[in-house]
């Protein structure tokens, strides 16, 4: 049976959203790469990592890579990587549920949404080699956060919602990025949309790392620190360390910052706008933070890390006639 992929490569997470008998299934893993050569003696072999190779060289994804991951704060990364990525995620599917993805909509960040980008990605989608396989596909691209307007205007079954023709503006708040999208009466307006670039929830694991740094002298990877960030713990010899004191002084530091940089921007927006949509992995840390006077008009999708490949996904379901 064949199925459509609706599918957030973030700079944090891959997040993926699929149909299975009417039901709405979602998945993630840690957008990780690092390589799986091992040296003479290295014990690693049985760690039982899958490993993949592409363009002639074999790597760990996903959790088996957070150890010795490379940096992922890049486009060109995102860029390289993400048909290894979109691999992972369509093997994942179908080991789950037996059926073929043929069809894959993802998004790219409003400052990357180009004709050029455009012309160098869907190509390398359309067909993925990786070791002796290879995978076709039907690939869509929409720009990110049209996905967090989708998911909040369209139902599961791509009728439109009422009273969702509004004039918002849409937070997406990922690892790396924070896409701010100016919506009028339910469209959005390109012009006075833009990508924050490293404005994303990275600056409060990184504030974090060095925090963590001076007072237990301990260097964290980028993927390292984000787990503290999620789970507000670490383990130092063999012991847990509460950290949810120093995560919430951090969360808070981030978001009085972000509501500044957004206010310089867009103020008059936002006195005027009818619902402010708050999406994205960021959500999860931001939404208990968030300022007396947004409250009223502040919306949280559910599992708001997986809005926009929820979007993606109705986007495509409803071009594809399905």
């Amino acid at each position: 049976m064949q199925m459509n992929l609706g599918l957030d490569v973030g700079y944090g997470d891959v997040k993926a959203v699929y149909q299975r008998e009417g039901i709405l299934e979602m998945l993630k893993f840690p957008t990780a790469i690092a390589y799986a050569e091992r040296e003479v003696g290295d014990l690693s072999a049985f760690a039982g990592g899958e490993e993949y190779e592409y363009r002639g060289r074999k790597y760990f994804v996903g959790r088996e890579a957070l150890v010795g991951a490379f940096s992922t704060r890049s486009f060109e990364f995102m860029k390289r990587y993400s048909p290894l990525f979109v691999f992972k995620a369509v093997k994942k599917i179908h080991r789950r549920t037996g059926e073929l993805v043929t069809d894959v909509a993802m998004g790219l960040p409003l400052s990357h949404y180009t004709e050029a980008n455009l012309k160098e990605l869907v190509p390398l989608l359309q067909r993925i080699e990786v070791g002796r396989e290879v995978l076709e596909l039907n690939a869509r691209f929409y720009p990110q956060g049209l996905g967090v307007l989708a998911d909040y205007r369209l139902s599961q079954a791509g009728d439109v919602n009422a009273r969702t023709d509004r004039d918002m503006i849409i937070l997406d708040i990922g690892f790396n990025t924070v896409d701010v999208i100016v919506v009028e009466r339910g469209r959005i307006v390109k012009g006075e949309s833009d990508t924050l670039e490293r404005h994303g929830v990275s600056k409060i694991s990184l504030d974090l790392a060095r925090e963590i740094k001076v007072r237990m002298q301990l260097d964290l990877s980028e993927q390292e620190s984000k787990d503290v960030l999620r789970q507000g713990r670490i383990r130092v010899y063999g012991a847990e360390r509460d950290l949810a004191e120093l995560v919430r002084e951090s969360a808070e530091k981030y978001m009085d910052w972000l509501i500044q940089e957004v206010h310089s921007k867009w103020m008059a927006r936002i006195q005027r706008a009818e619902k402010v949509i708050i999406a994205g992995g960021g959500a999860y840390y931001l939404q208990e933070h968030i300022p007396e006077e947004y409250l009223p008009l502040v919306h949280v999708p559910d599992h708001p890390e997986y809005a926009n490949a929820r979007g993606f996904l109705k986007a495509l379901d409803v071009e594809s006639g399905k």
